[in-house]
């Protein structure tokens, strides 16, 4: 008889091992997981950070994420961070307005966290002589800036294992139950198929968790998106090294060749190219990549579609990425057709309102974290922590009841989403 089976040894099943581990001093529980641990998107993140986000619940858990992991630091784990903060731009003078309705709504509702300031245009051009002159206002957060994720999950696994998780190499290919209670989990391994008693199991399967909510009865309106980023050089050293990782909130309107047109259409993602994009591109130095790396992403492909392990650079992808960025920093339209140093591509699972689904789910001793759509890293040890307490049997707060998978049950919640009554999305 184990403690728990976690399914998914990325760094929300760590995370959600480890704090099992914590809160009942030594465990049996078992994290199942066909490939190594921290792979696959965990190993190919954003590796950002930052405590603001529009909703009180979601600022909440960040807080209490980076509060844990705070904890490992003064704890002695080699996790290396740096407060380089988050900037979001915006040339469009409505937004640039409501950043500053934002903070101040944020002050006067006494939001956790340690808040943002509002940069106006001669500011930005002042201090990141780099960006556009046309940019009215970013937004500076101040808790925000990079961390080695792969080291954030190593200190939690080394932590989780030292109270007696183990790691099973294999597939979780059923859960048994008895009277509507989960009593075993059935994993294939190399060596044949094995029978685990346990009166738990977690979900933490991260974009591979669909196919396990059967198993236990349940569902989700959960699908996964395709996320990536690249890597190129800066030889140029357009964008200083200090810089913080910078996000466009403005649409984009990208003007196209008729033979560059030709190639999108024929190309596997030509279909989505449009006159104009949604916003989001980001920019950051990279150093773990090299010297002078920068990475850039876009989240501009919204289809929902199958998650692979390793999925492969569209081909148009790196010339989009350039090109959108350089409408924001100009002097990256130098670098469009250069080669990439890399390419980070993985597969993120959502869900409608953009947040977490932590809790139980399905069978009388069924659980699941997942949905951490772009967020893993930032919030998994605090959705550790709160999928611990759902094992445990610790009430938790209501405020973190806002990531129970029953909210998605309730049709005026969905309702709200589909007309925008509700906000979604990070800002």
């Amino acid at each position: 008889m184990v403690d728990a089976v976690i399914a998914g040894a990325g760094i929300a099943g760590v995370a959600t091992a480890w704090r099992l581990a914590e809160r009942l001093g030594t465990t049996s529980a078992v994290l199942v997981d066909p490939g190594p641990p921290l792979s696959v998107t965990s190993n190919r993140p954003e590796a950002n950070y930052r405590d603001w986000w529009p909703q009180r619940a979601m600022a909440e858990l960040a807080d209490r994420s980076l509060s844990l992991v705070s904890g490992l630091l003064e704890d002695g784990a080699a996790i290396p961070m740096d407060r380089r903060g988050y900037l979001y731009v915006t040339r469009d003078p409505d937004r640039a307005r409501a950043l500053g309705e934002t903070v101040a709504a944020r002050v006067r509702d006494r939001f956790p966290g340690s808040g943002a300031d509002v940069v106006d245009a001669a500011t930005l051009r002042r201090q990141w002589p780099h960006l556009a002159p046309e940019l009215l206002a970013g937004l500076r957060v101040r808790r925000a800036g990079g961390i080695d994720t792969v080291a954030l999950g190593r200190a939690m696994l080394e932590r989780a294992a030292a109270r007696g998780v183990t790691v099973e190499r294999g597939a979780v290919v059923g859960v048994e139950s008895r009277a509507g209670r989960v009593v075993a989990v059935e994993v294939a391994t190399s060596t044949g198929t094995r029978r685990l008693a346990t009166d738990a199991f977690v979900n933490a399967a991260g974009p591979f968790a669909v196919p396990l909510l059967a198993m236990v009865g349940a569902d989700l309106p959960m699908e996964t998106v395709l996320r990536q980023k690249v890597v190129i050089a800066d030889t140029r050293g357009i964008v200083p090294r200090g810089a913080p990782f910078t996000v466009s909130l403005d649409r984009q309107r990208l003007a196209w060749s008729d033979s560059e047109r030709a190639e999108l259409e024929r190309s596997a993602d030509g279909r989505l190219v449009l006159d104009e994009l949604p916003g989001g591109i980001h920019v950051k130095p990279d150093d773990t990549a090299a010297a002078s790396a920068l990475k850039l992403g876009w989240a501009w492909d919204q289809r929902a579609s199958v998650p692979i392990p390793d999925p492969a650079c569209p081909p148009t992808f790196p010339r989009m990425v350039v090109r959108g960025a350089a409408t924001w920093i100009p002097g990256l339209a130098a670098y469009e057709g250069a080669p990439i140093l890399a390419h980070e591509g993985g597969f993120y699972a959502r869900v409608p309102d953009g947040q977490p689904v932590i809790g139980r789910l399905g069978l009388e001793g069924s659980y699941v974290v997942g949905a951490m759509a772009g967020f893993g890293a930032m919030m998994a040890a605090g959705a550790g922590d709160l999928a611990a307490a759902w094992v445990t049997g610790d009430v938790p707060t209501e405020a973190m009841r806002a990531f129970s998978p029953a909210r998605l049950r309730d049709e005026a919640y969905l309702a709200d989403i589909r007309s925008g009554r509700i906000a979604t999305g990070e800002l």
